[in-house]
């Protein structure tokens, strides 16, 4: 069976600190928190008090140290009011719920400690409008099968032309045709950038560093892939992949991420 013991570093893991009050480790070492019926909201609680840290609510107890067995144990769900006592019972799951919350904690605030002090004392519906707000709740497959068409189509580069916009290009001294197609591509990079400007939302934000010319090939490649992968390639999604020369996107894209923008198109900084 496995005792308390095990659980203290999982727990430093979920709070973002280390036990605060450490000499009562010794009191519960030997606590076996999985016997049946398993360790429930009211025994955690329990636990997390004696060893110096808040209680957490039942709403994120539920959420996050729910069984959910048959199903991604890293999806995030919220609870149901309606269900029974929702119970730990053996480490892996115990493991699993401290993972799902971290995975959460990142992605909405990029710091567990605080993520953990923010979440863990919301009651519903705070807490379910907390989650819904930062959409990290899953949404329901038709949603991006239902999307409009954006008002600006991106213009596709193909891979034999992505190294033109690179900065690292040469571009004096160029044959006349070779520097035709470069100023070519090179509008077509400053239109994407324009398009891209204008999204209402992201799907994946890609950000690279490409210098020599097997680095946009090889990129180019791996997106594409990525893209017509058969678990996501009927999607609507923004899927064209767009190339840009101006140096600006950096800075552009770290504001246009700042802002919140949950969904995208693979764009690349070039």
């Amino acid at each position: 069976m496995t005792r308390m013991g095990a659980l203290f570093p999982l727990i430093e893991k979920l709070t973002g600190q280390v036990i605060p009050f450490p000499e009562y480790q010794e009191k519960i070492r030997d606590y076996l928190p999985f016997k049946d019926p398993g360790l429930g909201h009211c025994e955690f609680n329990e636990l997390m008090l004696t060893l110096g840290y808040d209680r957490v609510t039942r709403e994120f107890f539920d959420c996050f140290f729910a069984d959910v067995a048959g199903t991604d144990p890293y999806q995030i769900r919220l609870p149901d009011p309606q269900n029974a006592r929702v119970a730990v019972v053996s480490l892996e799951q115990f493991e699993q719920g401290v993972d799902r919350f971290r995975k959460c904690a990142a992605l909405l605030y990029g710091n567990i400690k605080f993520a953990f002090k923010s979440l863990s004392d919301l009651s519903d519906p705070a807490f379910k409008r907390g989650l819904k707000e930062k959409e990290i709740l899953p949404y329901h497959e038709k949603r991006y099968h239902n999307r409009p068409k954006p008002i600006h189509e991106l213009k596709p580069i193909e891979e034999k032309y992505s190294y033109y916009v690179g900065k690292t290009f040469p571009r004096s001294n160029l044959p006349p045709e070779v520097a035709q197609k470069v100023a070519q591509i090179d509008a077509d990079a400053r239109d994407n950038l324009d398009a891209y400007l204008t999204f209402d939302y992201l799907d994946v934000y890609v950000a690279v560093s490409m210098r020599e010319r097997y680095h946009f090939y090889y990129v180019h490649r791996l997106v594409e892939r990525l893209r017509s992968h058969e678990t996501i390639k009927d999607l609507s999604r923004r899927q064209q992949i767009t190339f840009t020369s101006s140096m600006l996107l950096r800075s552009i894209g770290a504001w246009m991420t700042k802002r919140g923008l949950p969904e995208s198109s693979n764009c690349f900084a070039a």
